[in-house]
């Protein structure tokens, strides 16, 4: 068996939907898209709240510069009515459309567009679409990263999780580098055929 891996790459596909909350800074979806869109990106869509101002306007403005220099897709940007949920998370999953990979960002923005968008996405990986949820600070100073695959969400939710797959899920996370079935049995103190059957469980759904 190969080596198991951290939750949530997406890599081996050729090119994705990328989604970013947007609010007053366009640094951290810049840096997204400098490290992660190159050769990979279909489209791009950004969330706000509505009515946009000027400082989003302007925001907007900056990532379109950066996506015309280096040939990526103009992005499309959806605002959205923050005082009506059900409204605005229709909009959303109308915006992310029918694509089967996806990479969001939802670090900058208003804390309602995030959740609202973090709540289309997870509808969206029901449906069976591969999302790559990406979280990292907008200081870049301050830079902390962090990668989860939605069906891993949706799983637990649908499915549910015994305990010791939710402790080899947990240390799969909190690693994110790739482990032997060895290594990982060590770390985590179980037997290496009662190790194989959790993996393959996990990576069945989309773990």
């Amino acid at each position: 068996m190969p080596p198991a891996r951290g939750m949530g790459s997406t890599w081996e596909t050729n090119t994705m939907h990328f989604v970013f909350t947007l609010g007053f800074h366009s640094d951290h979806i810049i840096r997204t898209l400098a490290r992660k869109a190159v050769g990979r990106v279909e489209r791009i869509t950004l969330i706000t709240a509505e009515p946009v101002v000027k400082r989003t306007e302007d925001a907007y403005k900056n990532v379109v510069s950066y996506t015309d220099k280096a040939s990526l897709p103009t992005p499309n940007l959806v605002p959205v009515d923050v005082g009506d949920p059900p409204t605005a998370i229709e909009k959303i999953l109308d915006a992310l459309g029918q694509d089967k990979e996806y990479y969001a960002d939802l670090t900058g923005g208003m804390r309602a567009v995030v959740v609202y968008t973090l709540i289309a996405l997870i509808l969206k990986a029901k449906t069976g679409a591969n999302i790559t949820l990406h979280t990292t600070s907008e200081d870049p100073q301050q830079a902390q990263e962090a990668e989860i695959n939605l069906q891993t969400i949706t799983t637990i939710l649908l499915e549910g999780i015994k305990q010791t797959k939710a402790k080899i899920a947990q240390h799969l996370l909190q690693t994110g580098k790739p482990q032997t079935i060895a290594d990982l049995a060590h770390n985590l103190k179980l037997g290496e055929r009662t190790l194989k059957q959790h993996i393959s469980w996990l990576r069945n759904r989309q773990f």
